[in-house]
C-alpha cells in the first residue's frame, strides 16, 4: 500500500512537469478510487497509477483487470457526472513506475482503457 500511494505522489510531480494541472488526487466513487484526475488543454485526464519494485510478477500495466477497468470507466463517468462535463473530451491513461536499483522509470500509456 505505501509503495502506490508513494508511486501516486511521485506520479503527480511528473505529471506537473509535464504541463498537467492536477484536479484530485484518490477520488473516491460508488465503483472505485481514481488515482489521479487531471487536465490539459481543456481535456479531462484519468489516470490509474501503477509502481512496481520489480518485474517478477510481470509489467505493472498487467495488473489492471476487466474489472477494474470497467470500475475505472464507471468511476470516471461518475466524476464528470458530478462535474456537469459529460460534453467535454476525456480519456484514461495509466502510468506505470518502476522503481528497481535506485531508478525510477515512468512509462505513461495514453487512451489506455476504452469503453469499447
Amino acid at each position: 500500500m505505501q509503495i502506490g500511494r508513494n508511486g501516486e505522489k511521485q506520479a503527480a510531480t511528473y505529471l506537473q512537469k509535464k504541463g498537467i494541472e492536477i484536479l484530485e488526487m484518490n477520488y473516491h466513487t460508488p465503483y472505485g478510487e481514481i488515482d489521479i484526475i487531471g487536465k490539459q488543454n481543456g481535456q479531462i485526464l484519468f489516470f490509474e497509477i501503477k509502481t512496481r519494485t520489480s518485474q517478477v510478477f510481470g509489467y505493472p500495466e498487467e495488473s489492471i483487470t476487466p474489472k477494474k477497468k470497467n470500475a475505472l470507466i464507471n468511476s470516471s463517468m461518475h466524476y464528470l457526472q458530478g462535474h456537469d462535463l459529460l460534453d467535454c473530451i476525456w480519456r484514461i491513461d495509466v502510468i506505470t513506475i518502476l522503481q528497481e536499483k535506485g531508478t525510477l522509470r515512468y512509462d505513461w500509456i495514453e487512451n489506455a482503457i476504452t469503453s469499447e
